[in-house]
């Protein structure tokens, strides 16, 4: 994906989805990139969903615990967790997981790791 990044300063990107995923995969690229570019999301209802805004009022690491957050809930493809939707998930983004932004997604994390950091999530979406 970093072979598609262009630095052409008059160069905007639109795309138009309704799909969390590709909201959330979006926004942590745009995030590690640091891409210079204007990045929009156009909802299916027509709402403009400006990335690096979101990117911007999110930071590094609440961009990176996303990520895990939405791997963890499902990625709206699996059953969600039980009577929790994609809501009551994001909701816990304004708090500070341990280890949901350095564990997921990375190949030499031991099972303990990605058990520990599952507990960290799943405990407060049930509080």
């Amino acid at each position: 994906m970093l072979d598609s990044v262009v630095t052409h300063e008059d160069v905007d990107v639109t795309l138009c989805s309704y799909m969390l995923k590709v909201f959330v995969l979006l926004e942590c690229w745009t995030s590690r990139t640091r891409v210079v570019a204007k990045i929009q999301m156009e909802k299916w209802n027509g709402d403009i969903l400006d990335i690096n805004e979101t990117v911007q009022r999110l930071g590094p690491r609440k961009c990176r615990q996303l990520l895990g957050i939405h791997a963890l809930s499902g990625c709206d493809t699996v059953s969600y967790p039980f009577g929790k939707g994609n809501k009551s998930a994001l909701k816990l983004l304004e708090m500070d997981i341990p280890g949901l932004d350095q564990v997921p997604g990375q190949p030499d994390a031991i099972h303990a790791q990605l058990q520990e950091t599952a507990y960290t999530f799943f405990l407060p979406l049930y509080g």
